[in-house]
């Protein structure tokens, strides 16, 4: 199981999310009815905030008003559950994410403890629109009953170790290691993506990611061109930076590791035009590694690049200006 949690300032929104959203179903309402409109549960606790105001933030109201938490047990582990099962899980979370004190931690008094269990709160059951996993969604007022505020300093590391305190009692995997089986699932995947292509492009790159129930944001340079992506798997996001293998399926070098998992592709699509008829053959890309080598120095900013190898012989480059691209196939002289 994982949980993350954080404060919001679009509390309305977040309730209306978590009650409204197709096949929701609500698992609990605490201090609250659980036959009123999202609009009527946000409004309630909004009222409460305004009775404490004065001694809760000198009279300001607070501007992210909500604790929003999401706890997603593996399908594994909540197979065949019912909503009594799913409300037991709600109540034991949220005992122990009380119990937590990080007053060590944060040198706050207030971080001894949270008091969402005196809190209004709704608790829903959502099911993952590509998968179905099921998993909770909280959205708890930030102001317990008796005027005081939820402490929300290190509140996500305090869902972490909530969720961990749990999986160790129930025997459940330990969400670092979750986090890190769903990281390597994503990676996989998108090397398996990069072997079916007969020559590499973003579009289809994305297109088939989607197709394997992720979404992907892709962050696009204003003269064209990417220059970052992220990855979401459920409830997760993954930057390109922590995929694969040594940054390998970052937009700097994707295509650079598609090459290497496709040689033939790369070298039957090559061109080989010397600039110069000199009888200097060794200036046109006949490997691979030659390829790649000059890619990634020319990533880097390396202006000025000597004897990188290309087959038995070497090449001598000089770069002048920022404005020299490299291109897959041309000469570089």
């Amino acid at each position: 199981m994982i949980a993350k949690t954080s404060t919001i300032s679009h509390g309305a929104n977040a309730i209306r999310y978590s009650v409204n959203k197709e096949k929701a179903d609500i698992v609990k309402a605490n201090f609250l009815p659980d036959d009123i409109s999202p609009e009527a549960m946000y409004g309630r606790m909004m009222l409460v905030q305004k009775k404490f105001a004065e001694n809760i933030n000198k009279g300001r109201p607070l501007g992210r008003n909500v604790i929003r938490i999401e706890i997603s047990p593996s399908e594994e582990e909540s197979r065949d559950w019912t909503m009594d099962d799913w409300e037991r899980l709600s109540n034991e979370f949220i005992r122990v994410f009380d119990s937590i004190d990080l007053s060590g931690k944060t040198k706050r008094a207030s971080s001894k403890q949270t008091n969402l269990k005196g809190s209004q709160y709704i608790v829903a059951l959502h099911r993952d629109s590509k998968s179905g996993i099921l998993h909770l969604h909280i959205d708890a007022n930030h102001v317990d009953m008796d005027g005081k505020i939820n402490d929300s300093h290190k509140i996500g590391e305090r869902a972490v170790m909530a969720a961990n305190i749990i999986n160790e009692r129930r025997g459940w995997v330990q969400s670092e290691e979750i986090g890190i089986q769903h990281r390597q699932e994503v990676s996989d995947n998108c090397m398996e993506i990069l072997r079916t292509m007969d020559e590499f492009s973003w579009q289809r790159y994305e297109m088939e990611l989607v197709k394997r129930g992720y979404k992907v944001h892709l962050q696009e340079k204003d003269g064209g061109g990417i220059y970052g992506y992220s990855i979401k798997r459920s409830n997760s996001i993954y930057k390109s930076s922590i995929l694969g293998v040594g940054r390998n399926l970052t937009p700097s070098k994707i295509e650079a590791t598609w090459a290497k998992l496709h040689p033939q592709e790369w070298k039957s699509n090559k061109t080989c035009s010397p600039t110069n008829t000199d009888s200097r053959q060794d200036s046109c890309y006949t490997t691979f590694d030659c390829f790649a080598a000059c890619y990634e120095a020319l990533r880097y900013n390396d202006r000025r690049v000597s004897q990188i190898p290309c087959g038995d012989t070497r090449i001598r480059r000089q770069y002048h200006s920022a404005g020299l691209f490299f291109r897959r196939g041309t000469s570089v002289s």
